[in-house]
């Protein structure tokens, strides 16, 4: 799952930040898909977008580092099933 925008996402307030952060990794759990999020107009995870997808698709582990933090770009592509119960 993408989330497009990341530079509008990072003006937002912290509240609505973490609000959509939340939301969207409890879908992305759900539905077991990686997460990130990415801009491409500041160049903000892009590459590593494309990494995981090519590690998908030859099931290879391709060194990209999670990112977790609210607020942050996301990069989140291992769930432990606690998302789905929040």
């Amino acid at each position: 799952m993408v989330g497009t925008k990341y530079d509008l996402f990072a003006e937002m307030s912290s509240d609505k930040k973490a609000e959509i952060s939340k939301t969207a990794t409890k879908y992305a759990s759900i539905m077991k898909a990686p997460l990130v999020f990415v801009s491409a107009k500041e160049s903000i995870n892009v590459n590593k977008l494309f990494k995981l997808i090519v590690g998908k698709i030859f099931d290879t582990d391709v060194g990209v580092e999670e990112i977790l933090g609210d607020g942050e770009p996301l990069i989140k592509y291992s769930f432990s099933g606690k998302e789905e119960a929040d």
